[in-house]
């Protein structure tokens, strides 16, 4: 076998560190050593089946999951816990102090350094240190609410005792999300006359305690857009009918793209929207009250009046659904008001931060089923800002398809 250096492994605090999954009651933090085995001897000797059952039988008997880390399957480990110092944060509104508590077994706390520092944005900020004296070891650092990354050495030997990453709680913010119970389930009617249930969430805004730094703030809000980025990467060019009829797919990724962000409002602009492509889109949302504003055009009239198509969508949406949660404002632009258009566009408005704008390629009612490409825009400010306009200069009671308020209103 051959060794591997030693290593410090910090108990789990805000950062979930994985070797803790294979490690016993790591409460403090424990040096471990390791002998790195061979791995091919054991899954040549088990089966896949048999290494999956002795690896569940031995999560039953101890908190050690193999299925974690299954690279150190065959290794040797030997783990020495940490149990002669604990460290303790407590903090006022403008200071924060980390004192270190040694077991009586410590002689002299002379040996030992501590450091502390706050990791922000991956830079070191605010550092401090101290060497023990007079039995005790305290550092008084600034209230930069963390997190702080706290290490204790053993100086004469060293070797670390110590070190953990852990936060105060200065301000608790987010978005509260309520999953809707038994009564709150929107029906959808599909066109092969089946039907979906949706469960509509409540969303809740909730922020209380201190105010974070502007600077924190600003970068808190950087770190939120590439994470967004992060979940809309796989959807930013995607290309469908390639190999034929991909409807049920294609439909599935704009769903998603819908549900993305729930403070989000969202614009749908199609100049052959119907009321049936949106009970297969945005009615499959799961937010209550989100907001859609969509866009369809005189072109998808085939037959008819403008009134009786508008009547004809309205009957299909008020059969289609019993509309739980729904909030839709449809409009539609024709020859006496606004401007014609042609192509599609899914536009997300977040309650901060730049919109994020999607071509469709396609209408809805043809998405997936034929060669499109479904691709994040450049610049989706433009974008939005022609929707407005255009949306604005469709005030007029004859653009006027549903309004959800009012249907409710009158329903």
């Amino acid at each position: 076998m051959t060794p591997v250096p030693a290593y410090f492994v910090p108990r789990c605090s805000t950062v979930t560190i994985l070797v803790n999954s294979v490690l016993k009651n790591n409460f403090r933090g424990s040096m471990v050593s390791e002998w790195f085995g061979e791995q091919d001897r054991i899954l040549r000797m088990l089966k896949a089946a048999e290494l999956q059952k002795a690896a569940l039988r031995i999560r039953e008997l101890l908190p050690i999951d193999l299925f974690t880390l299954s690279d150190h399957i065959g290794n040797v480990l030997f783990q020495f816990p940490q149990e002669i110092a604990f460290c303790k944060l407590s903090h006022t509104e403008t200071a924060v102090t980390c004192s270190v508590s040694f077991d009586e077994r410590v002689q002299s706390t002379e040996k030992y350094a501590l450091n502390v520092f706050t990791d922000h944005d991956e830079l070191l900020m605010d550092h401090h240190a101290a060497m023990g004296k007079d039995g005790s070891l305290a550092l008084y650092l600034s209230n930069t609410g963390g997190p702080y990354v706290i290490a204790l050495t053993d100086m004469e030997n060293g070797i670390p005792i110590l070190w953990q990453t852990t936060s105060t709680i200065r301000q608790v913010g987010g978005i509260l999300e309520i999953e809707g119970d038994a009564d709150c389930v929107r029906t959808v009617r599909l066109p092969d006359g089946t039907s979906e249930q949706i469960t509509v969430n409540s969303v809740i805004p909730i922020s209380a305690g201190q105010p974070a730094p502007p600077w924190e703030e600003a970068s808190r809000q950087r770190q939120y857009e590439r994470r967004m980025e992060e979940l809309v990467k796989r959807l930013e060019f995607v290309r469908y009918g390639r190999a034929g009829d991909e409807r049920a797919k294609a439909l599935e990724d704009l769903r998603r793209l819908m549900r993305m962000e729930p403070l989000a409002r969202a614009c749908l602009w199609d100049p052959y929207l119907t009321a049936q492509d949106l009970l297969e889109t945005w009615y499959f949302t799961n937010t209550g009250g989100k907001e859609l504003r969509a866009i369809t055009s005189n072109v998808v009239i085939k037959e008819g009046t403008l009134e009786s198509w508008k009547a004809a969508q309205r009957d299909t949406l008020a059969g289609g659904s019993n509309q739980l949660g729904i909030n839709l404002r449809w409009r539609i632009q024709h020859s006496l008001f606004g401007f014609p258009f042609h192509d599609r566009f899914l536009i997300l408005i977040p309650r901060e931060g730049a919109p994020r704008v999607w071509s469709l390629g396609t209408s809805v009612n043809s998405f997936g089923k034929k060669h499109h490409i479904l691709q994040q825009v450049a610049n989706p400010r433009y974008i939005l800002d022609d929707f407005e306009e255009l949306w604005a200069a469709l005030e007029d009671d004859s653009c006027q398809i549903w309004d959800s308020e009012e249907e409710r209103c009158h329903g």
